[in-house]
């Protein structure tokens, strides 16, 4: 027989009555007594399943929309904004922007979710800072100040939010709400989820957080316990949280925390057990049944759980069925003449409203808008409750899907986006994808984005694509497609995988054109290859100038040398060192443009080694005497005796900057006297920081042009160069000097005074062994090197000059040598003679030094191959690492002195003894000879 369920109701109440009446009296009563007990219990673990689902839900609920939120488009958009330095290039925007578009997000939620205290985005940076906070201030919900903002670092769910992997969510136990390390009045107890967001796989943001009211949460449990009994709430420590007798809840300071222990001893070990429900009669100080269930919300930590307790009194049970059993005989023959009447109407009393729920729960299912409808259930028992909760949910949902649907037209507006199926083609595409991409909505649905493949990247870029999405991570890059005019465009890609259950049901892509940034991006590295070009050709231009000069330059100043050892008279003596002194100023003009040109390149560096500080005016006043004495200016020194004479710094830039300075003092003072003096002042342990001064009785310096001195070109005035002359250089090389040497630079001057230039360099000091050992191991030349360290040598150079220059030099040190005037004589008659060592110049006709190395290193074995020495007049930064690259062993500058040169040599025998080679001896070479 299949009856339905108001048939059922009706046979139910007959045999109900008809038994009652036929077991009457003693064992009616217990049984009856017995029965309403059972039934009671049912009812209460009915109800504790129907709370534990409805607390699932909103759980589940609030795991959605923290882990919903941290994959808004703002999200990305402000982490790109940080990494631009406050810009988001992409999307043209700013972080405020961004800022302000999450806000605005986190207040529709807070509006549809009316439990929700709190959302916030908490960053790494600036002790945990929150970046954007939306909260509830009593029935307000408002976007917090910048000045409200918090650091949360300090806070036990900040470390374990940001220990957590992609996508995972992290929840809290249940505590009290905090502001600035303070407890919030009214007390609001809340539960707090969070997820971290990366900006790449392994390098964390910070997390969205999101604060919950637990109270609002429990707030139906008094409708769905029906009234009849005590419940309360307790986490997993044994803390009652939520009581239905408020003397129990916790109290304005928590002073008042109840444990379950204090307050039902009995209840200790229920609370203990582990297991799903627990249902207990308890009689030892009271009469009472008791329905337990343990609710474990956090599937990361199972620790994590809330234990939900029914008490009911047994008394009360006992009480209704004694007083129904009274007037059971009364009532006897009346229940069965209306039984069928009464069984009839309630049972269309009970199930018209499960109907009308049914129906209900039905649209709710269909989310077809149609939902918000009041069921028309206005009882007040369990039904009413139930139907109530259920207009409610549904209210939450028309408002959060209206919010999802404000939050998809803004992204529809903003930006292209796309979903497929798990296996890649395409279920949807907005019109904004439409427009960029040229094909319409029926072109594009059903096919796979291969359509808009511009064959721009290469297979792997894709394979990794696929393969990030498929683990269910986020992939983010900058793509290439091609529309369907075959025009090209770029996007910003994110594509994220959506899951349905622990399978991936479809994909989502949110994509912004990036194409005019691209454009961009492209004028602007043309631009930068083209100053490349023109810096290129500017040093390939210093480095011909260098050449052009320093090789005539290299026969003055290396012939002079030479000729300052011949016995000469006194006059003679002198004329030589003019042209010497003359060519090494000249050699000062040529390295000013030099060091110009290291400076812009980023390559000046600092030498530090020993010296004694009066070694810096040793040729200054070498210098400056012969100009100085034909002006009539007087040049004073004066060295404070107090300060530490021998420091580590760069003597040689040091006398480059006085130099410079006291040779300016010198050239605008017309009569009168240059000072220098020296002082210094103790730092930390054995730094000292030296003060220098330049003072002269010269033209002086307008206060309007001082500030153009330490710039490039520049000079006081205009017409001091045809006056005076100078490069206008100097000043701006002894600026960088200066700073590199740790210092400042300054002056103090008034026009027809004079100037008084400043500047300080800090140095350590060191004993006066340290220098004296240096000295000697720098200016110990040994004369007598080739009888100690003979070898072979064969000079590669066009330039007769420096044919007779080197061959003189060497001669100083007891060398011979074969001369060969270019590249491709020095290989074909290194491939016939066994020489230890080639003095190779770099620039040289036919066949330059570089390639004739390189020839010679492919066409000889190692264990044969002479060492080749570099000589070169380029200075540039990046010479000698060229030499080296081509396979030269060393590299000598022009012009050639002759330590550098012995060094040179005396390093390559060594060379050549360590790897088991006996050096030729020094004699002249036929094919050398016949070959030049």
């Amino acid at each position: 027989m299949n009856l339905k369920v108001t048939g059922k109701i009706i046979l139910l109440c007959i045999s109900l009555v008809l038994i009652t009446s036929i077991i009457l009296g003693g064992f009616g009563l217990y049984k009856n007594r017995q029965t309403l007990t059972e039934s009671t219990i049912k009812k209460k673990e009915n109800q504790i399943k129907l709370i534990s689902a409805y607390i699932h839900s909103k759980l589940d609920e609030l795991k959605n929309d923290v882990q919903f939120l941290s994959y808004t488009p703002p999200i990305s958009g402000l982490i790109r904004a940080r990494n631009g330095g406050g810009y988001d290039k992409a999307q043209k925007s700013t972080t405020k922007q961004w800022k302000d578009r999450l806000a605005t997000i986190f207040l529709e939620l807070m509006h549809a979710k009316k439990h929700y205290v709190q959302v916030r985005l908490i960053g790494l940076e600036d002790n945990g800072k929150e970046l954007v906070r939306a909260e509830r201030v009593g029935t307000r919900i408002r976007r917090s100040l910048e000045d409200e903002l918090q650091g949360k670092k300090s806070e036990s769910y900040y470390k374990k939010a940001l220990s957590l992997d992609r996508n995972q969510i992290f929840l809290s136990k249940f505590s009290a709400n905090k502001e600035f390390g303070k407890i919030t009045l009214p007390i609001q107890m809340v539960l707090r989820a969070a997820t971290p967001i990366y900006e790449t796989r392994k390098k964390p943001f910070g997390f969205i957080i999101i604060n919950i009211n637990y109270n609002q949460i429990f707030s139906s449990l008094k409708y769905l316990t029906s009234g009849d009994s005590d419940y309360f709430v307790a986490d997993s420590d044994g803390n009652i949280l939520l009581h239905s007798n408020p003397k129990f809840n916790i109290g304005r300071d928590l002073s008042t925390i109840k444990k379950i222990n204090d307050y039902m001893p009995e209840l200790s070990a229920i609370f203990e057990e582990d297991k799903n429900i627990i249902t207990k009669e308890i009689h030892k100080n009271t009469d009472k049944v008791v329905v337990s269930k343990k609710l474990r919300y956090d599937p990361v930590n199972p620790s994590k759980y809330l234990s939900i307790f029914l008490i009911t009194d047994k008394s009360k049970i006992i009480k209704k069925v004694n007083e129904g059993t009274r007037q059971d005989l009364l009532i006897i023959s009346l229940l069965i003449i209306f039984s069928v009447i009464l069984s009839s109407y309630f049972s269309k009393f009970i199930t018209g409203p499960i109907k009308k729920l049914t129906t209900f729960a039905e649209n709710i299912g269909k989310g077809d808008g149609t939902v918000n409808i009041d069921p028309g259930i206005k009882s007040q028992d369990e039904i009413g409750a139930l139907a109530q909760k259920l207009t409610q949910m549904s209210s939450e949902i028309d408002r959060k899907n209206l919010a999802l649907l404000n939050q998809k037209d803004a992204l529809d507006h903003s930006a292209i986006v796309a979903e497929t199926d798990s296996k890649g083609r395409i279920t949807y595409v907005n019109d904004k994808l439409l427009e960029v991409s040229k094909y319409s909505r029926e072109e594009l649905l059903g096919q796979d984005h291969r359509i808009l493949n511009s064959g721009h990247h290469p297979k792997e870029f894709f394979v990794d694509l696929w393969k990030t999405i498929s683990k269910g991570e986020p992939w983010q890059n900058e793509v290439c497609n091609r529309a369907k005019d075959d025009s090209i465009y770029w996007v910003d890609t994110t594509i994220f995988p959506v899951r349905d259950g622990k399978k991936i049901s479809k994909y989502v892509a949110i994509r912004f054109d990036i194409t005019d940034r691209k454009i961009a991006e492209d004028k602007l590295i043309e631009a930068k290859e083209s100053a490349q070009r023109a810096t290129r050709s500017k040093s390939e231009f210093l480095a011909n100038m260098s050449h052009e000069i320093r090789t005539p330059m290299n026969g003055i100043i290396g012939f002079t040398t030479l000729l300052l050892d011949q016995n000469l008279t006194k006059e003679q003596e002198d004329n030589v060192n003019i042209i010497r002194n003359c060519g090494e100023h000249l050699l000062v003009l040529i390295n000013d443009f030099l060091d110009f040109a290291k400076i812009e390149s980023g390559k000046l560096q600092i030498e530090n080694h020993p010296f004694d500080i009066e070694q810096a005016f040793d040729s200054l006043t070498y210098i400056v005497d012969h100009l100085a004495s034909q002006k009539g200016v007087n040049v004073d020194i004066s060295v404070s005796p107090n300060i530490p004479r021998n420091i580590v710094s760069d003597p040689t830039r040091l006398r480059q900057i006085l130099i410079n300075l006291v040779s300016n003092a010198v050239k605008f003072t017309s009569e009168g006297n240059v000072w220098i003096k020296v002082d210094a002042v103790p730092k930390e342990g054995k730094t000292y920081e030296y003060h220098f001064s330049v003072k002269d009785t010269g033209i002086g310096i307008s206060q309007e042009n001082i500030t153009k001195l330490f710039t490039v070109f520049a000079q006081a005035d205009a017409s001091t160069t045809r006056k005076y002359g100078g490069t206008g250089l100097g000043l701006s090389i002894c600026k960088k000097l200066v700073e590199l040497m740790g210092g400042k630079i300054w002056v103090e001057s008034e026009v027809g005074v004079g100037s008084t230039f400043h500047f300080t360099i800090v140095a350590e000091t060191v004993e006066a062994k340290d220098v004296k050992q240096y000295k000697d191991k720098k200016e110990n030349v040994d004369t007598n090197l080739g009888n100690n360290k003979p070898l072979k040598i064969l000079i590669a150079e066009d330039n007769k000059i420096n044919q007779k220059l080197s061959l003189g030099l060497l001669s100083k040190l007891n060398y011979q040598a074969d001369v060969v005037e270019n590249g491709k004589i020095a290989l074909d008659v290194t491939l016939k003679s066994n020489y230890d060592v080639i003095l190779m110049d770099v620039q040289m006709p036919e066949m330059d030094g570089l390639e004739s190395t390189r020839q010679i290193c492919r066409k000889m074995p190692g264990d044969k191959r002479p060492v080749i020495i570099g000589l070169t007049a380029n200075a540039m930064s990046g010479d000698r690492e060229k030499c080296l690259l081509a396979g030269m062993s060393d590299y000598v500058p022009k012009p050639i002195r002759l330590k550098s040169l012995a060094d040179a040599l005396e390093k390559a025998y060594d060379t050549l003894v360590e790897s088991n080679r006996v050096p030729g001896e020094s004699k002249p070479d036929d094919n050398a000879k016949q070959a030049s």
